[in-house]
């Protein structure tokens, strides 16, 4: 330290000041690869506070009674705040814009949307996450955090990429992230004049259990009410090259097949399964896939089940890819795959395998 030992051409022997102090320091937990590598997925959060990219289902106004409403609002004070807000141009057409306190935003395009339509809007932009420092990011690498805090906003609506822009920013609490509310100020109104019907955010880290269990994948989701895809990801394995993965393809708006394919050419079907946007259901999944190459031989490799509401609805076996470290995907898969529409109430794994 402050000594130029191997010569290095065009550097002073020496620093030529004065170092006060020395001393180690580790300004985040280092945490090595383990059995699994899970890609983000969406879960419900309902009310409580938390980090990271936000999924927002919403209903647009019946009534237009405004020009522009708050949707999303961070920041502790009016003078340090971010809003994102919905306006209203004309019937049928709604855009957005970001206003950091003082300088100003972007604006996205214009979509076409009717009134009282549903809406998904997925947001992502750097006062949805905590500083560097926080637990949030103990088990993401530097480069995952400096990208994921990178002073950028990205919109996206119905599933069209609306806007992505470099923006400044303020730092927010958890507790000052306010969805479809106002709470600092007067600017764009203080309420969303539709409704929220859920808001979701990405996990980044594996679900409870996942690593310490050996059980089935337990899933309470609610099915889409219309899906805008013939097909969706539920749930994607491997090696990061090659995917296994369980589909849900839609003969109707109320009746899906689960669909396992795997790299290796296998195909298996369910028979057609009746399905209601608005219900709760409970979904297991036993698959080999989640015991990775360094797991146990006597782990059950092969396994395929599925159970809907404790009804076996698909069984069989297959060579799955395994990798060290695996790659899990929930509610979506690698590349252009549409990703799970409905909504992911809660996500864990059970302790045990059973047969």
């Amino acid at each position: 330290v402050g000594v130029n030992t191997v010569g290095a051409p065009g550097v002073l022997p020496a620093f030529s000041g004065r170092i006060v102090s020395q001393g180690p320091a580790q300004v985040l937990p280092a945490v090595a690869d383990g059995a699994f590598r899970f890609a983000p997925y969406w879960l419900e959060t309902g009310a409580q506070p938390g980090y990271g990219a936000m999924r927002l289902r919403l209903e647009t106004p019946a009534n237009v009674t405004t020009a522009i409403d708050p949707l999303v609002v961070t920041g502790p004070v009016r003078e340090q705040a971010d809003y994102v807000a919905i306006n209203y141009p004309y019937a049928g057409q709604i855009f957005f814009n970001y206003l950091h306190t003082g300088v100003g935003g972007p604006q996205s395009r214009r979509l076409v949307v009717g009134a009282g339509r549903p809406l998904t809007v997925e947001l992502d932009m750097p006062s949805l996450y905590p500083a560097e420092t926080d637990g949030y990011f103990t088990t993401r690498t530097l480069g995952e955090i400096a990208e994921m805090k990178r002073p950028r906003l990205r919109m996206a609506a119905n599933g069209e990429k609306l806007l992505e822009a470099a923006v400044p920013y303020f730092e927010a609490a958890a507790e000052q992230i306010v969805v479809g509310e106002n709470r600092v100020s007067e600017v764009y109104g203080r309420r969303f004049t539709g409704r929220v019907l859920a808001v979701e955010r990405a996990v980044f880290s594996a679900p409870p259990g996942f690593v310490e269990n050996d059980g089935a994948l337990e899933l309470t989701l609610m099915f889409p009410q219309a899906s805008l895809a013939q097909k969706e990801i539920l749930l994607a394995t491997g090696d990061g090259r090659e995917t296994d993965a369980l589909e849900l393809d839609y003969e109707s708006p109320r009746t899906v097949r689960f669909v396992v394919r795997t790299a290796r050419g296998v195909v298996l079907r369910s028979a057609p399964v009746a399905v209601d946007g608005t219900a709760r259901r409970m979904l297991k999944i036993r698959w080999g896939g989640f015991f990775p190459a360094a797991a146990s031989s006597a782990s059950p490799r092969q396994n395929i089940d599925v159970t809907l509401d404790g009804v076996s609805i698909l069984s069989g076996q297959a060579d799955f890819v395994l990798g060290a470290p695996q790659s899990v995907a929930i509610g979506g898969g690698a590349g252009t795959a549409t990703a799970f529409s409905g909504r992911l109430l809660a996500v864990r794994r059970l302790v045990h395998e059973t047969p």
